[in-house]
C-alpha cells in the first residue's frame, strides 16, 4: 500500500496586519479554500474508489501551520471533507515546522524514513510559500517553483522492489 501526500498552499490572505502569522484569508481566499476542499474530495474519490466501493473509510491526517490563514484554509477543506462519509479524519496536528521558513528537510525525512503511519492513507499538509515549494521539491515532486494560492499537489509514497522510497506526482490541480 502507498501513502498519498497532499501539499496545499493557503488561500489568498489580507495584508491588514504587521504580524505575518495573524493574517486572515480574504473573501477570495475563502472561496479558493472551499474549492480546494472540493477538489481534494474529488481526488480522494478517484484515488480510493476500490476502498470506497468496499465501504472502507479513507484515513486522513492533517498537518497544519499554526498561522491563521493556513488554519482557516484547513477549516474550509475540512468542511468539504465532512460532507462525504468515506473519509475519516484521524488526526489534526498544528505543526510549527511547516511555517513559511519551516524545516522542510525534517518534514521530508519524516515521510521518507517513517515506517509506521498507523493505518493513515493520506497526509494533507496545509502550509505556505516557500515551505510548500521546497518540501514538494525535496520529495521529488514539482520543481522548485512557486505554488499558487490554494494549489494542491498530490504525491504518492511507495516502496519499490529494492525497498527505497519513491515519491511521484499524481495530480496537480
Amino acid at each position: 500500500m502507498s501513502l498519498k501526500v497532499f501539499i496545499v498552499r493557503h488561500g489568498d490572505a489580507l495584508f491588514n496586519t504587521n504580524i505575518d502569522s495573524e493574517r486572515k484569508l480574504s473573501a477570495l481566499g475563502k472561496k479558493q479554500a472551499q474549492e480546494a476542499g472540493f477538489n481534494i474530495v474529488k481526488a480522494l474519490e478517484k484515488l480510493f474508489l476500490s476502498k470506497i466501493d468496499s465501504n472502507v473509510k479513507v484515513n486522513i491526517r492533517f498537518e497544519v501551520s499554526p498561522y491563521i490563514r493556513a488554519q482557516e484554509t484547513f477549516e474550509f477543506i475540512k468542511n468539504e471533507i465532512q460532507k462525504v462519509d468515506f473519509i475519516n479524519v484521524c488526526e489534526v496536528n498544528l505543526n510549527t515546522n511547516i511555517v513559511p521558513s519551516g524545516n522542510y528537510s525534517f518534514e521530508a525525512d519524516s515521510l521518507i524514513y517513517c515506517d509506521d503511519f498507523n493505518d493513515i492513507d493520506v497526509i494533507i499538509y496545509v502550509s505556505h510559500m516557500p515551505f510548500v515549494s521546497y518540501f514538494c521539491y525535496s520529495l521529488g515532486g514539482k520543481k522548485n517553483e512557486g505554488f499558487r494560492n490554494c494549489e494542491v499537489v498530490v504525491l504518492e509514497r511507495s516502496l519499490n522492489n529494492i525497498e527505497t522510497e519513491t515519491f511521484s506526482i499524481i495530480n496537480d490541480f
